[in-house]
């Protein structure tokens, strides 16, 4: 079963898509309520002309589980339905039968919905921050959990709506 879910992430990456992202952020709006990122969560961060945000606390805010596995490096969001994948690490979530894993250092997000899987890339690559969080660019995290991403120049906002 590996051997088969590693073929299917291999054949996917074939598809890749990329994501255009923006500058950096001052405020973070969510579905019209303005959010703000507490200290022990991390920071908004510019890097490579784009906004990077700490993928838990945007992805629990947009409604999503997350765990970490510290030694794979991998952070996962949304629920599974593989029980292979559950061995990798373990945790549900009712509402989203869709599991996103993103490697610290990689370019690519595999999202796999049942046994289907694909690979979305990105044009930059997550990281560990100095604060041990997994930054990934906000447009990129949001609009692959289905949220409309736009972007106010004067007020340094971006704002993301569930469609």
């Amino acid at each position: 079963m590996k051997k088969k879910f590693m073929f299917m992430i291999t054949a996917c990456s074939v598809l890749l898509s990329s994501v255009s992202a923006f500058a950096a952020a001052e405020n973070i709006v969510i579905n019209g309520e303005n959010i703000a990122i507490p200290a022990d969560m991390g920071t908004i961060r510019e890097m490579d002309n784009r906004t990077f945000v700490p993928v838990r606390f945007v992805a629990e805010e947009l409604g999503c589980v997350v765990n970490y596995q510290p030694t794979t490096y991998t952070t996962q969001i949304g629920g599974v339905t593989s029980e292979e994948v559950r061995e990798i690490v373990t945790f549900s979530n009712t509402e989203k039968e869709t599991s996103y894993f993103l490697t610290i250092g990689d370019n690519k997000l595999f999202v796999l919905t049942g046994t289907e899987a694909s690979i979305v890339q990105m044009d930059t690559v997550s990281f560990l921050g100095d604060d041990d969080r997994t930054y990934v660019p906000i447009r990129f995290l949001a609009e692959a959990l289905g949220y409309t991403v736009d972007w106010d120049e004067a007020a340094q906002t971006v704002s993301l709506t569930s469609k």
